[in-house]
């Protein structure tokens, strides 16, 4: 497999799956929220992004 073991433990978490209301409905591993087949399904789950910029505002990698 092309994964690293921490990228396997980080697609393990769970995400929490949505209806188009924002209605939890169940959960799923982040792995195969992201799965294609899933995406073209209309699988919906709740997630964020977090950015850090420095005084300089410069994102922060």
């Amino acid at each position: 497999d092309h994964l690293d073991a921490q990228q396997v433990q980080l697609l393990a978490e769970m995400c929490i799956l949505i209806d188009e209301n924002d209605r939890r409905i169940g959960a799923e591993t982040k792995k195969n929220c992201h799965l294609n087949e899933n995406i073209k399904k209309g699988l919906l789950h709740r997630a964020f992004s977090v950015f850090l910029f420095n005084t300089e505002n410069k994102l922060l990698l």
